[in-house]
């Protein structure tokens, strides 16, 4: 089966986001405002994914124990399927904008826009030297093992969200900064996406971190 094309020059690409059916009964659905397909315009999946979770995200969403709101489903290939829609007026909007049916009964049908998703950090942030970054690996601590079962759940719980955060505020940085492509970032990226699930570390030749023009290159 032939690939499909590539859009014109000047549109934006377009994704198509799917909640998996089977996943639909997964906690983190209960933070999502929304749980239906839609249609973001980004530059690609991630940026897709990133708009959808900003957007749909239910701020007055039960919190778990640690305090913390669900983690976005929308973030998840294994709760939404992502795919290229290509050939569409929609990819004329501008980038983030974000898309759901008309007729939530109908989503072969029309699209209206339902808002536009933002790569958002949660204050000023200012880097002067960002492409000369030092980074060292913090001192071994001992097991928190005077902590109780609950405690440490809530710890667990509370380190993912705090991954969960740090991949949205640097995929946001990087995109800005023109980095994404370094296979550096793209490996600390699925690092930390691991890490918001539980799942095995699938980086660990992370460090050191190269980027262009590094004093240690």
């Amino acid at each position: 089966m032939p690939a499909p094309a590539e859009p014109a020059i000047g549109l934006m690409p377009l994704f198509g986001l799917v909640p998996i059916e089977a996943g639909l009964d997964n906690a983190d659905w209960s933070g999502s405002t929304h749980r239906g397909p839609c249609r973001v315009v980004a530059s690609d999946e991630r940026r897709a994914r990133l708009f959808a979770a900003n957007l749909f995200t239910d701020r007055k969403a039960t919190r778990t124990p640690a305090g913390l709101l669900p983690a976005s489903p929308w973030m998840r290939r294994s709760l939404v399927s992502a795919e290229r829609v290509i050939g569409l007026a929609d990819n004329l909007k501008p980038d983030g904008t974000v898309l759901v049916p008309a007729d939530p009964h109908d989503p072969g049908g029309a699209y209206r826009v339902f808002g536009t998703g933002r790569m958002v950090l949660s204050g000023p942030l200012q880097i002067r030297h960002a492409n000369a970054i030092r980074i060292t690996m913090p001192e071994e601590r001992p097991a928190m093992s005077h902590l109780g079962l609950p405690a440490l759940r809530a710890e667990v719980e509370r380190l993912r969200r705090d991954c969960a955060e740090a991949y949205q505020a640097i995929g946001a940085l990087a995109e800005r900064a023109g980095l994404l492509q370094y296979p550096a970032v793209e490996k600390a990226l699925e690092n930390l996406d691991a890490a918001t699930r539980g799942d095995p570390r699938p980086h660990a030749d992370l460090l050191p971190i190269f980027l262009p023009d590094n004093e240690n290159h």
